[in-house]
């Protein structure tokens, strides 16, 4: 281990390169044998389809561009819309760049892309680069990208140059996932070999054969090869063995059952999840799932696997493509609303409680279900009984008294006969105007106290009394 000592002394001399010496010697061999690198873990399934899962989901996810000004936000029209959305480069789609650069960022810890700016100081394309090409660089208190393609290094300035990682020692790097996770992926490179060489040579079928007397070269390698041809190999599972001259065969292995060989392989697969926070039913490994818990899983996958990805992303196309000081106003968010619908009926009963509270309109709901808006569908609604927070609910007032009718031995009123069809009406409806003009009353006095409480009563009434004679009429 004295080479190894003297290459840690050089690199920890230099302290302008930030990088870990693990990053630049991943090729370490573990406790079972196994060279893990990069490329040999996406070999392993689990691995590969959680990289794929964060890259193509992160990627997949539309950009929105805004600016908010007091407490309104509006969606705004810029050239990084266009590359993050439809195309990044001449040679290459925004989703496939997103994705490319996050995938990277994943397996080998950072993900690199080279900003191309126009003579206005406006992003025209972004280039990604192969992470094992790029070193962070700091030179008189200054970091900057050191690109080395064919033997020849270019510095980078950090404002040409995208750059997503993940948890890093000093946060200006990711560690690098198979690394750190060398160990649990040398076991899991070593179960697959197993795997293949076990179905590969025979199954199970691990000995010696033991003969009584000596063979001569001719005959012990025909018995090598004759007994490989006949038991060697997948297809020739299970089929029985034929011994001469009195050899017996002595078993050296276990059986795969013994070994908790089906135990070993489903663990593997819960262990990389852990290095990324996936749900592994995320990666087709259900043991755990059930309809009842698997809608909860996805909002996980969501929150706790996606979520940071999304932010980094955001965070650092705010920092290089938005100046944090002339528009700090600007931010990218991405819409996640795809990635978190529920079932219809959940959806329905979401619907009807954001349209009731005035959260959402018509046209909203129909906006979020890709459905085309309809006329008079932006208006908001809310329910006539809610008041303002802090306020004190009004005391109900007391309804009207009942009018008293006369009684048989009372006099009738004045006129009797000789009273006209008018007079008649109105005491045959009194009880039924007053009670129509009491609503009426009623309704005036809310209206004018809540305007009142607001300070607007001169608007108020100038707005609301010039058609108020019609609507009473209306009612009487």
């Amino acid at each position: 281990m004295r080479w190894l000592n003297r290459i840690w002394k050089r690199l920890t001399a230099h302290e302008a390169d930030l990088h870990h010496w693990h990053e630049m010697y991943p090729w370490l061999e573990t406790v079972s044998g196994e060279r893990v690198t990069p490329a040999t873990a996406m070999g392993i399934a689990a691995f590969f389809a959680c990289v794929r899962n964060i890259s193509e989901d992160v990627a997949k996810l539309p950009v929105h561009t805004y600016r908010r000004e007091e407490k309104k936000r509006t969606e705004i029209d810029t050239p990084v819309h266009y590359l993050l959305n439809v195309e990044a480069n001449p040679e290459m789609s925004a989703m496939s760049f997103r994705e490319t650069l996050t995938a990277h960022a994943a397996a080998f810890g950072n993900g690199y892309a080279e900003i191309e700016w126009n003579r206005r100081v406006e992003p025209i394309a972004f280039w990604p680069l192969d992470p094992t090409t790029v070193a962070l660089k700091r030179e008189a208190g200054r970091l900057y990208y050191e690109v080395r393609v064919d033997g020849v290094a270019t510095p980078v300035m950090p404002y040409d140059m995208i750059h997503i990682h993940g948890l890093g020692d000093m946060g200006l790097s990711g560690y690098q996932i198979p690394h750190l996770a060398r160990e649990a992926l040398g076991a899991i490179l070593a179960s697959q070999k197993f795997a293949a060489a076990f179905f590969g040579n025979g199954t199970w079928l691990g000995g010696v054969l033991q003969h009584p007397a000596k063979l001569g070269d001719k005959a012990l390698q025909h018995l090598r090869e004759t007994w490989v041809d006949r038991h060697g190999g997948a297809a020739n599972a299970m089929k029985p063995a034929i011994l001469e001259e009195g050899m017996t065969y002595n078993q050296l292995g276990i059986a795969p059952e013994q070994a908790q060989f089906l135990e070993t392989r489903q663990f593997g697969v819960e262990e990389v999840c852990r290095w990324f926070r996936m749900p592994p039913h995320k990666v087709q490994h259900l043991l755990r799932a059930t309809f009842s818990n698997i809608e909860q899983q996805a909002l996980e996958y969501v929150g706790d696997c996606l979520m940071p990805w999304l932010i980094r992303w955001e965070q650092e196309m705010k920092r290089k493509l938005f100046s944090v000081y002339t528009q700090k106003n600007v931010y990218l968010k991405h819409n996640v609303t795809a990635l978190l619908r529920a079932d219809s009926a959940a959806r329905q009963s979401y619907y009807a409680s954001m349209i009731q509270n005035g959260a959402y309109s018509i046209n909203d709901v129909r906006e979020l279900e890709d459905m085309n808006p309809i006329p008079n569908g932006d208006k908001h609604y809310h329910q006539s009984n809610m008041i303002e927070v802090g306020e004190k609910p009004e005391p109900p007032k007391p309804p009207p008294a009942p009018i008293k009718e006369p009684d048989g031995d009372e006099e009738p009123p004045p006129g009797g006969e000789g009273e006209d069809e008018d007079e008649r009406m109105l005491r045959g409806h009194r009880a039924a105007l007053i009670d129509a003009y009491a609503r009426v009353l009623r309704v005036e006095s809310d209206k004018a106290q809540r305007a009142n409480r607001k300070g607007n009563l001169e608007a108020w009434s100038a707005e609301f009394y010039p058609g108020h004679l019609t609507h009473v009429e209306g009612v009487l």
